[in-house]
């Protein structure tokens, strides 16, 4: 799998899914590639390929957020607990 484009505005597959496991260890990861998968049929249509455009990879970490029920500001940060 590719680890990104040569423009930066894509990312791989991968990549994210080891971001996100990191980030959020009390989502499992099947769940994380499941929420990947919905968002990328939604977003683009298909099956999500080896390298996502980075709308697919803030709509993923968007839900993925909301299932480890982190609040976040408009900025994207977490908000302080």
């Amino acid at each position: 799998m590719s680890s990104s484009s040569s423009d930066g505005s894509a990312l791989s597959t991968t990549a994210l899914l080891d971001e996100l496991a990191v980030r959020f260890p009390a989502v499992p990861r099947g769940r994380v590639e499941a929420i990947l998968v919905e968002e990328h049929e939604i977003l683009l249509g298909g099956e999500p390929g080896d390298v996502m455009p980075e709308l697919l990879r803030e709509a993923v970490l968007e839900r993925v957020e909301r299932e480890a029920g982190v609040e976040t500001g408009p900025d994207g940060d977490a908000l302080p607990a």
